[in-house]
């Protein structure tokens, strides 16, 4: 349990920054016309978790 416990802080960002992220594509692809501003947005949100990993990556090698 301890292990477990571990792992889910170690990625806790990357698991709560994926929650937003499929909110956010399932308004996306279901409330918006197709147009170039649905492909932007599509993008964004999958560059928001790269972004949030990369982030987190910094502060565990802080924090050792």
């Amino acid at each position: 349990m301890r292990k477990l416990f571990n792992k889910f802080k170690k990625y806790k960002l990357t698991i709560l920054s994926a929650i937003p992220t499929f909110v956010l594509l399932y308004t996306i692809h279901f409330y918006m016309k197709h147009s170039i501003l649905k492909f932007l947005l599509w993008i964004i949100v999958f560059l928001i978790p790269s972004c949030v990993k990369g982030c987190e990556e910094k502060l565990n090698k802080i924090k050792q």
